[in-house]
């Protein structure tokens, strides 16, 4: 049964009132649609997103094995040359060893040669003389006696200038002395000479000063010179106890001004 006043129909049995539908309700299908579709814009952009900065990673990746690699490999190349073809600068240890080996050849060893002349031919197969020389007897080793004499030079670092005796002109000279020796007498000469250097210096420069412009100018004279001073340094070193004598001086530069 119909009811007009409040729209309902009247169930009779197992038949149950239904409300009517007010007028004022919109239906919300079509905003339900746009929503759905707003969220699926906003996924395919995270998806979008994500995409792209996989693929920049893959991109810088590339770039980075493109330009690191051959770096790599250009640096392995010259670390691994360099390694191979460079020899390396001689150690105290190997001039020492080196010294040794010319000392136990009976060759004379001076001051000047400590350095890379030493090095070379001595360094190569050092383990096998050395254990050649710790294995020579004493009837094996060689006389030193039997080993020639020669010369051992030594030079002064610094020249020696003063005035001239009498004189405002000045001498300039560098000086240097020989001894001739055996090998091993050479090398005491050697560390002597360097050891008395600063008192040579003092001695050098008394006499200079005591020679005149006329006592220097010429070839003989200045031969005789040196004489003088030789002889002054050989008291020198029989004054300080030391058994080395000089057998020569030299003038190696002359000049007055």
């Amino acid at each position: 049964m119909y009811d007009y006043k409040t729209g309902v129909v009247a169930a009779t049995g197992k038949n149950k009132p239904f409300s009517k539908v007010p007028d004022h309700m919109p239906m919300n299908d079509a905003d339900e649609f746009d929503n759905l579709d707003e969220e699926e814009d906003e996924e395919e952009q995270k998806k979008l997103k994500a995409a792209q900065k996989k693929a920049n990673r893959k991109s810088l990746l590339m770039m980075s094995a493109l330009i690191g690699g051959p770096a790599i490999i250009i640096a392995t190349l010259f670390i691994g040359s360099h390694l191979l073809f460079t020899k390396s600068a001689p150690s105290a240890v190997d001039i020492s060893k080196a010294y040794e080996l010319r000392k136990q050849s009976g060759m004379s060893v001076s001051t000047a040669l400590m350095g890379a002349e030493l090095l070379g031919d001595d360094l190569k197969g050092a383990e096998t003389d050395n254990a050649t020389s710790d294995n020579m007897t004493a009837e094996n080793a060689p006389d030193e006696n039997m080993m020639p004499d020669e010369y051992q030079y030594f030079s002064f670092v610094l020249a020696f200038t003063t005035n001239l005796k009498n004189s405002k002109k000045m001498v300039s000279v560098e000086i240097a002395c020989a001894k001739l020796a055996k090998y091993i007498e050479g090398d005491t000469f050697l560390l002597e000479m360097t050891d008395m250097e600063p008192a040579f210096r003092s001695v050098l420069l008394g006499h200079l000063s005591e020679f005149q412009e006329t006592d220097l100018d010429s070839v003989p004279k200045r031969q005789a010179a040196t004489e003088v001073l030789r002889l002054a340094l050989n008291e020198e070193l029989l004054k300080y106890d030391y058994n080395s004598q000089i057998d020569s001086l030299y003038f190696t530069s002359f000049r007055i001004f």
